[in-house]
């Protein structure tokens, strides 16, 4: 079985800040890498612990949480080793011996029959501790290497979605909402008064570049006079849950698209602001395409046009060229992307 990159990372993006996604994360490892269980967890210094499992009770994981993680063997292991990659459980702690052990008799063999694992536990800032485990019961046999090394795969992005959360629990307090931390898409938390909780790395390029947004005193502004104020109307508005808004600047800078839309949390509500340079984001689409279904220049710069709204009529009288001769590159797109229409080559593009 191969794991879906584009399902895995959009399940882990939306993790960052979905409680729902982040919850579903163990379900998807288990059922992928054929485990009866899983589960990630995070203990923070003050004793307090985070954690998503699928296939265990809440009373287990309740016990486990209070006691038995300390008496693990297998991330005790881990830890005495300095091990903190992926790793299946048998390369350590054989099955029999496992057995004889207080954790499984009391709170596993009851459970489920759990016998081995694959996991890790990394160390983090702070003394903090983030362990992850999918659990196989005996009757499913070992892991197999390949698929150890698949799941290995998994560890970096879910370090990076425990550190996100961890980072915007510890800013703003738990948010309800997606936040794009990868991607051409910059994307900005701010409050009422447009403060900046959180900026993506692509807001933060954006902030350094000679766009026209920056940040003023720890604030997102911008220095077009016909966007700054209904920017920050915008922002005010989306805190105080009055609704999203959609923002598109005027030349020379009209290939920026903003959404700005309310992101909940308990103590009140934040803004979410996507920033998307249409430009730079349909070239990326535009190569990415390319490359997946060997289009042309010609064919890729007409995919470009297409993303950036752009109509073929537009785009033959740009680029000089008779309306025939875009119609005849346009069915070699549907052709070679195998869909049937403009809107459909235009959805499947802007997924690549």
């Amino acid at each position: 079985m191969q794991l879906d990159p584009r399902k895995l990372m959009g399940l882990l993006i939306d993790s960052v800040m979905d409680d729902a996604a982040f919850a579903s994360v163990p379900q998807q490892i288990a059922q992928f890498a054929n485990t009866a269980s899983s589960q990630i967890q995070f203990h923070y210094t003050n004793g307090a612990i985070a954690a998503a499992s699928y296939g265990i009770s809440d009373a287990i994981m309740e016990r486990y949480n209070t006691y038995y993680w300390q008496h693990d063997v297998w991330a005790c292991e881990y830890q005495r080793r300095g091990i903190d990659t992926i790793v299946a459980s048998d390369s350590y702690v054989s099955a029999s011996q496992f057995r004889e052990t207080e954790i499984y008799n009391d709170l596993l063999r009851p459970e489920g029959n759990f016998t081995r694992c694959v996991g890790f536990v990394v160390n983090m800032d702070a003394g903090e501790r983030m362990l992850f485990g999918a659990h196989r019961v005996a009757s499913q046999g070992e892991f197999e290497p390949e698929l150890v090394r698949q799941i290995g795969l998994l560890q970096a992005p879910m370090i990076h979605v425990v550190k996100a959360r961890r980072r915007l629990e510890q800013q703003r307090g738990r948010l309800a909402e997606r936040v794009i931390d990868s991607g051409l898409d910059a994307v900005v938390i701010a409050d009422a008064r447009s403060r900046v909780v959180y900026a993506n790395g692509a807001a933060r390029g954006l902030f350094a570049s000679r766009s026209p947004f920056h940040l003023r005193s720890g604030q997102i502004a911008s220095s077009d006079a016909q966007i700054a104020r209904p920017l920050s109307c915008a922002i005010a508005a989306a805190c105080t849950g009055r609704g999203g808004r959609d923002l598109r600047l005027a030349p020379p800078f009209e290939r920026f698209r903003l959404a700005i839309d309310p992101l909940e949390r308990a103590e009140g509500r934040l803004a979410c602001v996507r920033i998307r340079d249409e430009a730079a984001w349909g070239a990326h689409c535009a190569a990415c395409a390319r490359l997946q279904y060997g289009f042309t220049a010609a064919e890729t710069s007409l995919a470009q046009a297409l993303l950036q709204g752009l109509t073929p009529s537009d785009y033959a009288t740009e680029r000089g060229v008779s309306l025939a001769t875009v119609r005849t590159q346009l069915r070699s797109l549907f052709d070679k992307a195998g869909v049937s229409g403009q809107a459909e080559l235009i959805r499947r593009l802007g997924r690549l």
